[in-house]
């Protein structure tokens, strides 16, 4: 694990930082070492760069923050390739393709991803778990084309989470919330307890369904918007791809008030720059 110290200094919006126990549950599946060992030799022999490529949709691409900021440097994989060039020094630096697509999934990537990424990259991130659309078949597709490479590349998911909050007005949660929407996601405990583990795993607390539904008599609860992500997870299981989950880090920390939905998110979906760190800190664990 890399130094919070060095981070901070590296890194920017690294204010907030994973614990290490938050690490260990983000690494949700644990998966085949053995691309990532070819990695970290590329790494450690220092003979030429390491060649990175990141596939996804617009969390990868940059487009929802950017907007903003006018800098690439806050996306996940831009902080990976910083602490790479930090720690593992090469004389151009390593290379890298960012392969994101906006408002695309693995339906269209399945069939183009060689035209986003570089002839033989040695590590491939694909980021797919807010963008799959109830298609688990695309992204199984997309994840066996990249398994078949002859040059067996290391893969690394990284699921990012689509956060649900409840609308007061009606008690809806399938409608997305940005960072300006008028909901306290700080002391409201109501919002806190709408977020999810997923289809195996709803409410752990078995007390928090009923918690929402009293304080909220016309709430409907549905827990579709986790089902991509479970089905992207059972892919990785059934695979043996080392799959890194935002979810797990931090799910037991924002249903317990103790991190906010604000802190470290730009909308429902995107991360802001405080996220991404989040995203990047999970993705250097196999280096």
């Amino acid at each position: 694990m890399l130094a919070e110290a060095t981070l901070r200094e590296l890194w920017p919006q690294s204010r907030l930082l994973l614990s290490t126990m938050q690490l260990d549950h983000g690494l949700e599946v644990v998966g085949s070492d053995t691309g990532a060992a070819c990695a970290r030799s590329v790494l450690r022999n220092r003979q030429r760069p390491l060649s990175i490529a990141a596939i996804g949709g617009s969390i990868t691409a940059g487009s929802s923050f950017t907007t903003s900021t006018g800098s690439a440097a806050f996306l996940y994989h831009q902080k990976v390739l910083s602490a790479l060039n930090f720690f593992f020094r090469a004389p151009q630096g390593h290379l890298f393709k960012n392969g994101g697509v906006p408002g695309t999934g693995p339906t269209y990537m399945e069939h183009c991803v060689h035209d986003h990424m570089p002839s033989k990259p040695d590590v491939i991130l694909v980021e797919y778990a807010v963008n799959t659309d109830h298609n688990p078949a695309a992204f199984e597709r997309l994840l066996r084309r990249l398994l078949l490479l002859p040059h067996a590349p290391a893969l690394i998911v990284v699921n990012a989470h689509r956060w649900r909050t409840i609308r007061p007005v009606d008690g809806r949660t399938d409608k997305c919330w940005h960072h300006y929407s008028p909901l306290d996601l700080t002391t409201n405990k109501t919002q806190w307890l709408a977020q999810t583990w997923g289809n195996a795993r709803v409410w752990a607390d078995p007390t928090s369904f009923d918690q929402v539904a009293g304080a909220l008599p016309n709430f409907k609860f549905t827990d579709s918007i986790n089902s991509d992500e479970d089905a992207i997870a059972d892919l990785c299981r059934h695979y043996n791809v080392p799959l890194v989950s935002l979810r797990s880090a931090v799910m037991p920390a924002v249903r317990t008030g103790r991190l906010h939905l604000p802190d470290f998110m730009h909308d429902c979906k995107h991360p802001n720059g405080a996220g991404h760190t989040f995203l990047a800190q999970l993705v250097s664990l196999p280096f």
